[in-house]
């Protein structure tokens, strides 16, 4: 890893400071006040050996030290483009100067984050974190990251305010840039973006990655180098199970319970349907909640869960006899004395005392009143049905159809209705005879 782009002018307290973000061009920031007459340095800059590290060195998992350290700038800042030939001219003037800028003041200190590793071909996230062990005031922040050959960096990911003025572009690889124009004032600092690996790499890679700051008092400070092993092939995600028909599904009381099926599903072992196991199993025969469990895991032993609930019930509704018939007749200013009913169901039995009627009878008024019957099981099937109340005149002739007044029980004189009774026989109408009163017909 490189710093060469990192440059301080040295005549004047004006510094300008670049970071590489691409091939062939970098980013340069400088002091707002920087005379238009100093001359940029010609001479060839002097780029550090890869992995020279200046404190002891090493490399560890997920741990850094340092290799070399870059120059000054103070003031405000503004930023440019210019070419990398000129940027790597500025470094120059500097290089004589980098031996006494080897110091880090604030004990910052760069961490990776990616604890789950990486599959090959897939996005991975990094989480970069940048903290400080003493107080002071920050002027400017750049972060290079060097990523393991055939990486590439897609975007940003959400991040501590505030994010980079300067990124890479999507699909840029090698060693990426981020510079912070406005420097956070809150550490510690969470930077986040998104990585793609190649498809076919399958061994271990380092991703490298180095700060450099510069604070009121001038000069450039850099952290260690901090180095990730990124391992292949770790595979943290559980599988993906779903359930046809749902979480919640229904059978009919005494019908065959029909398993509505599922599927599962694993981002690396592919369709693991076959590999689900189920637990528990479901009585019809008796009404109530059954819970089934489906189990699965893949070849790297992430396992998943889930529970479908299958509720038995009744959907028979009840059945409401009417006695009497759905028609009867009551004389007029006779008292209306109900037949009676019964309503029996298939799974609650004799339900008849949970029967309701709705309706009046009002035997001073000739006409036809109806009453309905109403009734629901424990399982809330509901039924109904709806009797006719026919009131007379005494000795009235009533067509088409038997009647009565009265309870259908009772006996006793002046019960009921004295009728007439006519039966159809084509177009043609038979009174068969007037019954007695009292008399059912």
């Amino acid at each position: 890893m490189g710093w060469t782009t990192f440059a301080e002018h040295p005549v004047t307290d004006a510094g300008r400071l670049c970071v590489s973000v691409s091939v062939g061009r970098a980013v340069c920031l400088w002091h707002s006040d920087l005379a238009a007459t100093n001359a940029i340095p010609s001479a060839p800059p002097s780029r550090p050996g890869r992995g020279n590290a200046v404190d002891g060195g090493g490399v560890t998992k997920r741990s850094a030290k340092t290799q070399q350290q870059g120059p000054a700038m103070k003031g405000q800042l503004g930023f440019g483009l210019l070419t990398g030939a000129m940027c790597a001219a500025i470094a120059l003037a500097t290089a004589p100067a980098r031996a006494q800028d080897i110091d880090n003041p604030l004990g910052m200190t760069v961490t990776h984050d990616l604890p789950n590793g990486y599959t090959a071909g897939q996005d991975v996230t990094v989480a970069v974190t940048l903290a400080v062990a003493e107080s002071g005031t920050i002027l400017a922040l750049g972060l290079v990251e060097e990523l393991p050959p055939g990486w590439s960096f897609k975007a940003l990911g959400e991040s501590s305010a505030p994010l980079p003025a300067i990124f890479p572009a999507a699909g840029a690889g090698g060693e990426l840039g981020f510079v912070w124009i406005t420097a956070p004032s809150t550490f510690p600092y969470t930077l986040r973006f998104v990585l793609t690996p190649p498809a076919t790499q399958t061994e271990s890679q380092e991703l490298r990655g180095q700060a450099e700051y510069r604070l009121e008092t001038g000069g450039a400070r850099r952290t260690d180098v901090a180095v990730l092993v990124l391992d292949p092939g770790i595979d943290y995600e559980p599988p993906v199970i779903t359930l046809l028909g749902g979480e919640i599904v229904a059978v009919e009381q005494y019908q065959p319970y029909i398993e509505p099926g599922y599927t599962a599903v694993d981002d690396v072992d592919g369709d693991i349907t076959g590999w689900v196991e189920v637990e528990g199993a479901v009585d019809t025969a008796v009404l109530g909640d059954y819970e089934l469990t489906y189990r699965v895991s893949d070849s790297a032993g992430n396992a998943a869960s889930v529970t479908r609930t299958v509720r038995v019930i009744d959907y028979e509704p009840p059945v409401i006899t009417l006695l009497g018939g759905e028609i009867v007749a009551v004389e007029q200013y006779q008292p209306y004395i109900e037949p009676g009913y019964t309503a029996v169901d298939d799974v609650d039995g004799d339900i008849t005392g949970w029967v309701e009627v709705e309706g009046a009878v009002d035997t001073a008024v000739l006409g036809d009143y109806e009453l309905t019957y109403r009734v629901s099981d424990s399982a809330g099937n509901a039924a109904s049905v709806t009797r006719t109340v026919r009131v007379v005149e005494p000795n009235t002739t009533v067509k088409g159809f038997f009647c009565c007044s009265g309870d259908m029980a009772a006996s006793g004189p002046g019960r009921y209705c004295d009728l007439g009774v006519l039966v159809g026989v084509g177009l043609s109408l038979f009174l068969l005879r007037r019954p007695r009163r009292g008399e059912i017909l």
